[in-house]
C-alpha cells in the first residue's frame, strides 16, 4: 500500500511514520525506489545513509552487468 503512494517518476526522499513506532524511509532515483524501515527512535540520517549505500551498490551492479 505504501509503494502505491510513492510517485516513481519524481526523484526525492521521504519518510512515513506508520503506527507511531515504525518509520518507512525511501529514495526515488531515476524511477527506482529504494525503501527501508526503522524504529521511530532511529534518527533519519542513519536509514538514508543506508539507502544511499544500497543505491550506490545497486547502480554498480547494474552498470557491471550492462557492460559485460
Amino acid at each position: 500500500m505504501l509503494l502505491s503512494k510513492i510517485p516513481p517518476d519524481v526523484d526525492g526522499r521521504m519518510s512515513y511514520v506508520y503506527d507511531g513506532a515504525t518509520t518507512f524511509h525511501y529514495i526515488v532515483d531515476s524511477g527506482i525506489t529504494y525503501l527501508c524501515m526503522s524504529s521511530e527512535m532511529v534518527k533519519r540520517r542513519i536509514p538514508f545513509a543506508f539507502l544511499e549505500d544500497v543505491k550506490t551498490r545497486f547502480k554498480q551492479q547494474v552498470r557491471f552487468k550492462i557492460q559485460v
